[in-house]
């Protein structure tokens, strides 16, 4: 597992559970450690959103062992096998192409950012929902920041994704590198509540469950917050972006 991917996770996941996180690689190299638990990235994904429940038990194995869940904490282990890295895209160095669509409503990507794919095709009824070609069943493109406050009529995502930086996980490299983590989605249309489009950004609320479904992590290395003097991110990569 990428680096950068795994010291994202392993900030969210700690974050989320509780509990350390270790990748398929760190795991072969630690033997002895007995109290495994496997998550998801759609699992984080919804325990983040503060509506997944409690972590699943874990598995106690080997409990008669001096390195058995007796003498360690849970750990959990989240596979490579997540993840489907054919569909991984970099968008840090991209210039801005002007407006696009998905779903029939404009979509704006992540520039500046590189997206990890989430594995997802084949696991809903059909992948309609995942076209990119404007065909019959698309579905829009939405951010969430993972750090978002719950709302009771659902859960708040953005179609802007450095609008969903504000309230994006922080975390630092082993290379002292600052970076920010977002998830990209997709958005049932038929069940989006905007609740706020102005200078302030546009704001959705979408139920629960399969009606927002998560297909990338979007990390931003080195991203700086909005400056001071008011202008906001996304101009300011624009601006970064066309020069």
């Amino acid at each position: 597992m990428d680096g950068v991917l795994a010291a994202g996770l392993k900030h969210l996941v700690k974050s989320v559970t509780g509990q350390p996180f270790y990748t398929d690689e760190e795991l072969a190299r630690l033997p002895h450690i007995a109290n495994i638990g496997k998550l998801s990235v759609d699992d984080i994904f919804r325990m983040a959103q503060g509506s997944f429940g409690e972590t699943p038990k874990t598995r106690q194995t080997n409990q008669n062992k001096p390195n058995s869940i007796e003498s360690h904490p849970t750990y959990i282990l989240i596979s490579n096998f997540e993840f489907d890295e054919k569909f991984n895209f970099d968008f840090r160095h991209m210039k801005d192409r002007g407006q696009q669509n998905r779903g029939g409503l404009d979509y704006i990507r992540p520039y500046g950012s590189f997206r990890y794919a989430i594995k997802v095709l084949g696991k809903y009824n059909d992948d309609a929902w995942l076209r990119s070609d404007g065909s019959l069943g698309e579905w829009p493109v939405a951010y969430y920041g993972s750090r978002e406050e719950y709302h009771a009529g659902g859960m708040r995502c953005t179609p802007d994704p450095y609008k969903a930086l504000d309230y994006a996980h922080e975390f630092n490299t082993e290379n002292g590198n600052y970076c920010k983590l977002i998830f990209q989605v997709r958005v049932d249309p038929k069940k989006i509540i905007v609740i706020n489009k102005g200078t302030d950004g546009e704001y959705w609320i979408v139920p629960r469950g399969d009606s927002i479904r998560p297909y990338g992590i979007c990390i931003f290395k080195n991203y700086h917050p909005t400056p001071s003097n008011g202008s906001s991110a996304a101009k300011v990569f624009k601006t970064m972006l066309k020069e």
